[in-house]
Formats: C-alpha cells, sequence, structure tokens
C-alpha cells in the first residue's frame, strides 16, 4: 500500500506544477507536526516527573 501511494505521489509531482508540490509538502510536514506537539504535551508530566528523579540521584551520587 505504501508503495502504491509513493509512486502515486511521484507521478503526481512530476507532472504538478511546483506551488501546488511545495502546498502538498507543507500540508503533509503540518499534519505530521500535530500530533507530535499533542504527544510532547501529553508526556511532559512524566518527563518531568523523570527528570527530577533522574537529577534528585544524581545529585545524591547513585549514578
Amino acid at each position: 500500500m505504501a508503495t502504491k501511494c509513493f509512486v502515486a505521489a511521484i507521478t503526481i509531482g512530476s507532472v504538478s506544477q511546483l506551488r501546488v508540490v511545495i502546498g502538498f509538502v507543507d500540508i503533509a510536514f503540518a499534519l505530521m507536526a500535530f500530533p507530535t506537539v499533542i504527544s510532547a504535551l501529553l508526556l511532559s508530566p512524566h518527563v518531568k516527573r523523570a527528570s527530577r528523579k533522574y537529577f534528585a540521584g544524581l545529585k545524591k551520587g547513585h549514578f
């Protein structure tokens, strides 16, 4: 399935205007950025907790 989509994107991109292709690339980047930002927001409490634990252990000389 992914190969067919890749071949279709190459084919359409090779016959389209450059502005259209750049627009599709920008949309694709934006669609990839949204889940990344959402997951970063959801994981930030876990990262904060883990970093506090790590640096507290580092301060005590456990590492």
